[in-house]
């Protein structure tokens, strides 16, 4: 795809997609084409281009924003064992989000479109938080009127609570100039996956197992934690575990990533929001083991007094417990470097356009290997899920006693 340009935005490998240089454009001039694995890249129409470089003054790539060095590491999780369970790791996101609406203020945090897109939307109740619940993985995108929406009730004195990836909030603190009425809040991410294979497996899974319509795709929290569920109204009609899934094999082996991905501006220890959340990885088991934490914990990393301010209001909504930084630092890679790009990933684009997505993933060695131990790890947990409590309790007697 060649462009005459008449201005050169960031290189391409180093674009993430956000949409503030299309947004800031007053000429109409910027649009967006996509890639071979779906991912968007904006375009600049020459005859439209005054050549304002307000676009280059707003791309958070070109012009960085301002980083948060400051960090207070906490392991936490929501007291509400409906939310905790039901979302990923240990539902901070949804207590934050929660707590700002109950107040008069507004949301913003990623669901599916009909089509089963990720997008980031404003959520103004507390009903519509069930959408944001649980992991969307793969890329998502602001949309335009959402860019909006946002300025517009800012400036009509509103407050509300920003949650997406590092570069979104990067976007939208470059766009609002740090409007100091909105909590910006990163989730510590791996990487955004290919839409392209993601549309692709949905409708492959579909004409697999015959499923006229769908009503949800989840990936984190509930009954099928780490697992890909396809739910039509209550009802769930497909489930796979992580690596027993051709799409969520690839996202958890990063193959199918945007390339800026792999080499990630904001994967590193200073964060660009006022507040960053991931799962815990890398804590002291014996320090977690007699607690309840259900299907996960939260690292929460404050980096802001107005990010202070707001984990102090929901304080007595959360179990929280302050942790060493270096012990986050330690079990999350992306806040040392970016995600490494695998070393097949070349070889694999290349199978994939000859053979089709679904063939090339199914014949890959790993996926088999890798599918064959998950399969058994799932079976193993469901027993476990359905065995009865008292069967549980009889076992851990005999265990005992057998001392």
């Amino acid at each position: 795809m060649v462009v005459d340009m008449a201005i050169k935005l960031c290189d391409i490998n180093n674009c993430t997609g956000c949409g503030v240089c299309e947004k800031v454009c007053h000429q109409n001039a910027i649009t967006f084409d996509y890639d071979d694995l779906g991912f968007r890249f904006p375009i600049i129409d020459a005859a439209k281009c005054v050549e304002c470089k307000a676009c280059l003054r707003k791309c958070p790539i070109i012009s960085p924003v301002e980083m948060e060095h400051n960090s207070i590491c906490y392991l936490a999780w929501a007291k509400d064992d409906y939310i905790h369970y039901n979302c990923a790791s240990g539902g901070i996101s949804y207590v934050l989000c929660k707590h700002i609406i109950k107040n008069g203020g507004f949301a913003v945090g990623c669901v599916w479109d009909k089509d089963f897109n990720a997008v980031l939307t404003i959520i103004d109740n507390a009903e519509e938080l069930e959408l944001i619940k649980g992991s969307k993985y793969v890329q998502s995108y602001i949309p335009s009127e959402v860019y909006d929406n946002i300025k517009i009730r800012l400036n009509n004195g509103e407050h509300g609570i920003f949650i997406g990836l590092p570069c979104q909030v990067a976007a939208i603190k470059s766009y609002l100039n740090n409007d100091r009425g909105l909590v910006l809040c990163d989730l510590l991410c791996h990487g955004g996956c290919s839409p392209k294979y993601h549309k692709e497996h949905i409708d492959f899974i579909k004409n697999k197992k015959r499923i006229d319509v769908l009503s949800d795709i989840k990936y984190r929290g509930g009954v099928y934690d780490f697992c890909i569920s396809f739910w039509k109204d209550k009802k769930v009609k497909y489930v796979r575990p992580a690596n027993a899934d051709t799409y969520f094999y690839s996202f958890c082996n990063h193959t199918l990533f945007r390339e800026s991905c792999y080499h990630c501006s904001f994967a590193k220890s200073v964060r660009v929001s006022d507040i960053t959340i991931a799962d815990y990885w890398g804590i002291d088991h014996t320090f977690i083991s007699d607690k309840k934490h259900l299907n996960g914990s939260n690292l929460v990393l404050i980096h802001s007094l107005r990010g202070d301010a707001l984990w102090d209001e929901i304080g007595n909504k959360i179990e929280y417990y302050e942790r060493p930084f270096e012990e986050a630092i330690q079990g999350n890679d992306t806040l040392k470097s970016p995600t490494k790009k695998p070393k097949n990933r070349e070889h694999l684009l290349e199978r994939i356009k000859k053979e089709g997505y679904e063939k090339a993933i199914n014949t890959d060695p790993d996926y088999k290997n890798k599918s064959k131990i998950a399969i058994r790890i799932f079976i193993k947990q469901r027993l476990i899920y359905y065995t009865p409590k008292w069967i549980k309790k009889y076992v851990i007697k005999i265990k005992n006693l057998s001392k």
